[in-house]
């Protein structure tokens, strides 16, 4: 945001800053309001701080009245307690505040009055107070002074109204409980201010005016309070500091117990202080009577129990410590600061910490609960004690003499502890501003986290036999299982973290390698097609020739049969029938981009090979013709087995994919492409040319006639109405019409001879019932409306049609369609 020169600037120079910014929207003055709040209580940026308060000052100056409104409409989070915590850092904001409750609004004196109890503001005012008297600050000690006199007029009015003679009003008695803390001890360190005789004499003057107002304007805020100098039951902070008041969370006291933690909470008629040193000599210290002291606060407290952590109760016992007697989720709950150290002072020493691990996983899971507990670990940085452990070479070990935390039942463990941890900090930078929601403590446990993708990336690699290979004679252990869906999750969650904060990480960093490898050996669905779609990302972000053969050579060589294994794996997935939209295109295209950077040929020998059903499987792919085709065509290249061919191209109806690809061949005018495109159409004539001239045509032979003489006009014609950009284009598109031309000569087609066209509307099913429907694509130029190998949707208007998905369904509508349909369903 751009400020204006810090130099004094006259109203009229505010007004040319300000007037713009509140003309601008209604509400801007509202929304400058929450964003400042925002900004003021973010202790992860200073500077942000100090612009927002600075641009707010400017505003007061010069339009305090819209301010005004917004402070109406605010609740806690609001102008005047978002002003009250920066008078604490920012000396601007006394001055705001003051502009503010000038204005004669008692509404905006009572909020002030609320949140100076609430907030403890008192403190700071008489802190300010006698700093400006010491210092002698006239400019500091005005506005302080004048917010002295609102505390003190609106206290005396209430008890001159007769409407509080016995100080039992909430928000006055709020006001008597903060005050009463602070005001002996200000009003006793205002007279001890002695002149300071190194001052010049106009100085000296200053500041005993600035005393005696001071002195006389805090005496009359504590009359108002029934508070004098001269009382019995005087309360003085002099002396050790004091545990935090009851709600205060965590905290650490700032001077005698510096190094103990306390959390103070009330249970039944009790206030139990629990304590956590980090050192046991430090406890007895810190629980002896004299330094628990009453807080001043009002508390009706019967009795004082001081109480040990859990934890520390633990490092007491030292060598008698049972774990057993641990509740970890009374640990969990109530003492979530502890868990880091818990999981440090077991690790290696207590087997008994896959309990603690086991419910804190469950924790974590939930998200509610998870929320609850994160400000704590992740101070604590969990995700980085866990990932330490699982980078320990000794974690995962397969010695069989080994005992605990370095079996892999250990490291699943940890690792299962991981992944909802990875998972929170990718839910903290979800939004698209979460570099102003998330915290400092969130953000740097993420860049904690991914300093390490490269070396868990390579510890999962290396622990890729831990995956088990799916054999029927052999069932799958539980723990390989927990291992695979674990460290595929953390992998995924991190590598997705890296793109959030970053950009998608390198393929070296073997993260793609370690997914695409448990993919093929996965089992979970859901799973599968996240990772397919992760993997792909990656890939196409690297689109150098040295990376990809690099990867795709490490991950054939994983094992001695995971190129077989990776075929079958895709075979399995183009032949399931819910595999359709996306998720078909990813893999097609992962596999596209693999074969094109298999410089080995690896997988080309694995698809041509006689046991293999890939070139088969791709062509049940149909309704995604032009990834199908291309991918086809790769792997196929120019050797074509012809008597490989004839066995599937009839029952696929593969002619319908190889007119796709010739219009896509003309279309792009490429003369390699089509190369392949008429080696693929030679062979297609070469299983006519083998039919035997005695008896019947075959099934096979049949099918592929029947399916060519469906397509060849309209594809004629879609090939001669495409256009040309230049005399190659012109050639190539002379070449693949006359490769077209020869393939119909063979079936007696010529161009306007009985045309037969399939851009006419669906005919309907006779068939009432949708599941005995013929499963073809009704939409006539489709590729499966010969026959779809592949789930197909019922239309919904008359179910008397299915199509491969909405694209074709939205074409047949078009096409006409929509008056069969209406027809059909007004005749029912």
């Amino acid at each position: 945001m751009q400020t204006p020169d810090n130099r004094a600037l006259d109203l009229h120079k505010l007004s040319r800053f300000t007037n713009p910014l509140l003309a601008c929207r209604e509400s801007f003055a509202t929304d400058f309001t929450v964003k400042f709040a925002k900004a003021i209580r973010d202790d992860s940026c200073e500077l942000v701080g100090c612009v927002a308060m600075a641009n707010l000052n400017y505003f007061m100056q010069a339009a305090p009245d819209p301010f005004v409104q917004a402070s109406h409409a605010s609740g806690a989070t609001g102008l005047i307690p978002s002003l009250i915590m920066a008078c604490k850092g920012y000396r601007s904001a006394t001055d705001s505040l003051c502009r503010l409750l000038q204005t004669p609004d008692a509404d905006l004196v009572n909020k002030f009055v609320t949140y100076t109890a609430s907030f403890n503001f008192i403190s700071f005012i008489g802190a300010t107070l006698r700093y400006s008297v010491d210092h002698v600050a006239p400019t500091l000690s005005k506005p302080v002074q004048y917010l002295i006199s609102i505390l003190t007029a609106h206290c005396s009015q209430r008890t001159t109204n007769g409407g509080d003679q016995s100080g039992h009003s909430r928000q006055r008695m709020a006001l008597y409980l903060t005050s009463q803390r602070v005001w002996h001890d200000t009003f006793k360190s205002l007279q001890d201010i002695k002149p300071q005789t190194s001052l010049p004499l106009a100085d000296l003057i200053l500041q005993a005016r600035l005393k005696h107002h001071a002195l006389q304007a805090w005496k009359d805020y504590g009359l108002s309070l029934r508070l004098r100098e001269d009382d019995t039951d005087v309360v003085t902070l002099k002396g050790p500091s004091e545990p935090c008041a009851e709600g205060c969370g965590s905290a650490r006291a700032a001077t005698a117990f510096s190094t103990v933690t306390f959390n103070v909470r009330r249970a039944i008629g009790t206030l139990v202080i629990e304590m956590y040193a980090r050192r046991c000599d430090e406890l007895p210290k810190a629980m002896s009577p004299s330094n628990i002291i009453d807080t001043g606060q009002g508390l009706q407290v019967p009795a004082v129990e001081v109480r040990q952590t859990f934890l520390a109760q633990a490092i007491a016992r030292g060598e008698d410590f049972d774990p057993d007697d641990v509740p970890w989720y009374e640990v969990l709950s109530r003492e979530p600061e502890t868990i880091v150290a818990w999981i440090k002072f077991m690790h290696k020493e207590h087997w008994e910490i896959v309990f603690l691990l086991s419910d804190l996983t469950e924790v974590l899971e939930d998200e509610e609960e998870c929320t609850k507990i994160w400000p704590a670990v992740a101070a604590d940085n969990l995700p980085g004690v866990l990932m330490k452990i699982i980078l320990d070479p000794d974690t995962f070990s397969e010695d069989e003499s080994s005992f605990h935390f370095t079996d892999l039942n250990y490291g699943n463990d940890v690792l299962t502890t991981l992944a909802p941890c990875l998972t929170m900090l990718r839910r903290i930078l979800e939004p698209d501003d979460w570099e102003e929601t998330a915290s400092q403590r969130d953000v740097q446990c993420v860049y904690n986290i991914l300093d390490t993708l490269p070396q868990f990336c390579e510890r999962m690699w290396g622990l890729r036999h831990f995956i088990q290979i799916p054999k029927e004679e052999f069932p799958r252990e539980i723990a390989n299982d927990t291992f695979q869906s674990s460290a595929i999750l953390c992998v995924a969650t991190m590598a997705c973290l890296h793109e959030d904060i970053l950009i998608l990480p390198e393929l070296d960093v073997l993260a793609a390698h370690f997914l695409l490898y448990s993919w093929t050996y996965s089992s979970d669905e859901d799973e599968a097609r996240q990772v397919l779609q992760f993997v792909y990302r990656l890939l196409k972000a690297d689109d150098s020739d040295s990376g990809r053969e690099q990867f795709v050579k490490t991950l054939m060589a994983s094992n001695d049969g995971f190129p077989t294994d990776f075929v079958d794996k895709i075979c399995y997935y183009l032949r399931d029938e819910s595999l359709v939209g996306k998720d078909a295109q990813v893999l097609l295209r992962i596999l596209q981009v693999m074969t094109m950077a298999d410089a080995e040929k690896v997988l080309v020998r694995v698809a041509l090979a006689d046991n293999s059903d890939l070139l088969q499987s791709v062509m049940t792919a149909q309704m995604f013709a032009t990834d199908a085709v291309v991918l086809t065509f790769q792997l196929l290249g120019a050797a074509v087995n012809v008597e490989r061919y004839k066995n599937f191209c009839g029952k696929y109806n593969f002619i319908a994919t190889l007119a796709c690809a010739t219009m896509d061949v003309v279309g792009l005018g490429d003369p390699d492409y089509l190369k392949i495109v008429k080696a693929l159409l030679l062979a297609h004539s070469a299983i006519w040319g083998k039919r035997p001239r005695a008896g019947p045509p075959s099934a096979s032979h049949q099918s592929s006639v029947e399916s060519t003489k469906r397509i060849w006009h309209d594809t004629l014609e879609s090939l001669k109405a495409v256009r040309t950009f230049d005399a190659a284009h012109s050639m190539v598109k002379a070449d693949g019409l006359d490769a077209w031309r020869k393939l119909g000569s063979l079936l007696h087609l010529a161009d306007g001879v009985n045309v037969k066209t399939l851009h006419v509307p669906s005919d309907l099913s006779q068939e009432r019932a949708y599941w005995k429907i013929p499963k073809r694509c009704f939409y006539n130029p489709c590729a499966c409306s010969f026959r779809a190998n592949h789930h197909l949707r019922v239309c919904k208007g008359c179910f008397r049609a299915l199509y491969c998905n909405l694209t074709c369904q939205n074409s047949d509508w078009k096409a006409g369609h929509r008056l069969l349909c209406k027809g059909s369903a007004d005749a029912d």
